[in-house]
């Protein structure tokens, strides 16, 4: 997967940086170029909003099949970009949502998808907010690639009020892993990790 997160992040800062108007779809799409690009699956082998399995009403946005030696992959997408108006965003019930889609990810069952990535991309209010010490999430936020890290029951707890309100109902416990750091241009930061169990 290397070569796929270089060329993807290659992509969508030429994207950020030209300006274009860039919604989580736009996002999702630029992936799906990279992963054609980098030669990592045929666009046969992408399946979009693929249905959840253990959550009623609820879709995996991007699932990759298996094939031949290549484990069925489970992806799922944030992207937190500025608020067009120029007001604040509720920055803390952002954050909530991000774990939420996360833990969202982690009960997609290894039988299903072995490997599952979760991808965000943020703008600089976000990137500010999770970098804060206060709030709490930096280490979350700048996990080193390889470098494993818990989301726990206790975790949540000790998160604001705002926060645990939006993600407490999806607590699956379990380990995250940084796999890919790329601050971009116009204040953006890209980050992907990965879900462990």
């Amino acid at each position: 997967m290397n070569e796929v997160w270089q060329v993807f992040s290659s992509l969508i800062d030429e994207r950020l940086s030209s300006g274009a108007f860039t919604t989580e779809d736009s996002v999702r799409y630029t992936f799906f170029l990279a992963l054609l690009k980098a030669g990592f699956c045929d666009h046969t082998d992408i399946l979009l909003e693929m249905p959840h399995p253990t959550i009623q009403k609820a879709e995996v946005d991007l699932f990759i099949r298996p094939i031949g030696n290549r484990p069925a992959t489970a992806f799922e997408f944030k992207f937190d970009r500025p608020i067009p108006c120029g007001k604040n965003a509720p920055r803390t019930q952002k954050a909530g949502a991000v774990f939420k889609d996360l833990l969202r990810l982690a009960r997609v069952p290894r039988s299903v998808a072995p490997q599952r990535f979760f991808i965000y991309l943020a703008a600089n209010e976000m990137t500010d907010y999770f970098r804060n010490p206060q709030n709490r999430l930096r280490s979350f936020f700048e996990l080193p690639e390889g470098e494993v890290y818990p989301i726990t029951p206790e975790f949540v707890q000790g998160q604001a009020a705002t926060f645990q309100s939006v993600v407490h109902e999806w607590v699956t416990p379990c380990h995250i892993m940084g796999v890919h750091r790329y601050n971009l241009s116009h204040g953006f930061a890209l980050r992907i990790f990965q879900v462990l169990d």
